[in-house]
């Protein structure tokens, strides 16, 4: 990382471009989705404050286009600046030099190691619970063979008690047809009630939208119409938020962890977009038809999980 990138970096022009318009950084937060934190890393090249290297791309491409600036500049110079580890491009070997390791480098080489550390946390914590909802579904299935036929022996049993009682008692003195009903009413009744789920939408439904997108814990997506080259969302949906996806033909969606996001059709839940951890889908078709016949209908979100398992397999394979 040069003195240069530092000084002249892509935010600094960001935010040069922002005072100029006059414009308050709550302003653009409001209008891009994002977070005033981020607007503020972002402006000040702190790359390592946003969400991961995924979204930094995005995020400046949004933001240089709200300004009126020439995204693909933004983003070539963003990924040449060194600012961004995992954007630098590949440079020729040099000649073996001793290199005398600075400050700057020192602090690199500690986020890389901390970011590693996190990473294989993340990947431990996910072998570790990621049968807990096979477990659950067998659990639910258990408790629906064993506790419901007792319930019904049990009413059964109830129902002839109570029949045989009156039937005695009908002999001696004779009951009203009121009675008898009250006699065979269940008592103690648990009443279940259905609660819709609230549901904490992010902007407003378009005409004619059919798909929803439901954040589980915080996640990067983006939905945008690669023909007209117009982008509709880019920005990190909050857990518990929802989102409707734009209706237009043509329109395609990336999600940034798609394991975290669940689709809605037309009011009724689909499920995940993707089991997979860490991965990113791309040009996803957000049309109806497509997602609930052939996505989720043939099981598309599934293989992408599956291609996962088998490369983890076999590097597990190889060691």
């Amino acid at each position: 990382m040069n003195q240069m990138s530092i000084e002249f970096g892509v935010g600094k022009e960001l935010r040069a471009a922002r005072l100029k318009a006059e414009l308050k950084i709550t302003d653009i937060a409001e209008e891009l989705n994002l977070t005033v934190e981020h607007i503020t890393a972002i402006e000040k090249d702190n790359y390592q404050e946003l969400p991961g290297n995924t979204y930094v791309v995005g995020f400046v491409r949004s933001y240089a286009r709200y300004l009126g600036l020439n995204d693909v500049h933004m983003v070539d110079r963003l990924m040449q600046s060194g600012l961004i580890p995992s954007l630098q491009p590949t440079k020729p070997a040099v000649e073996s030099e001793e290199k005398v390791t600075t400050p700057s480098d020192k602090k690199m080489i500690i986020r890389l190691l901390a970011g590693s550390a996190a990473v294989i946390a993340l990947v431990l914590i996910f072998f570790t619970v990621k049968n807990l909802p096979d477990d659950t579904e067998n659990l639910s299935v258990i408790e629906e063979d064993v506790v419901v036929p007792e319930e019904d022996a049990a009413a059964s049993a109830e129902l002839e008690a109570v029949a045989d009682e009156s039937a005695e008692v009908e002999e001696t003195k004779g009951l009203t047809a009121d009675e008898v009903a009250a006699m065979l009413e269940p008592k103690n009744e648990a009443v279940t009630e259905k609660v819709e789920k609230e549901i904490k939408l992010v902007g407003t439904k378009p005409y004619g939208a059919r798909v929803l997108l439901t954040a589980k814990e915080d996640a990067w997506y983006q939905v945008y119409n690669p023909k007209t080259d117009r982008v509709f969302q880019n920005a990190v949906l909050k857990k518990g938020h929802s989102v409707w996806i734009h209706p237009e033909d043509g329109v395609l969606m990336d999600l940034g962890r798609p394991h975290m996001m669940e689709i809605t059709i037309d009011g009724k839940e689909y499920g995940a977009a993707g089991p997979t951890w860490g991965g990113v889908i791309k040009r996803l078709s957000t049309d109806a038809n497509f997602l609930i016949f052939d996505f989720f209908g043939e099981g598309l979100n599934e293989k992408s999980y599956n291609r996962w398992k088998r490369k983890q397999e076999e590097l597990n394979a190889a060691e």
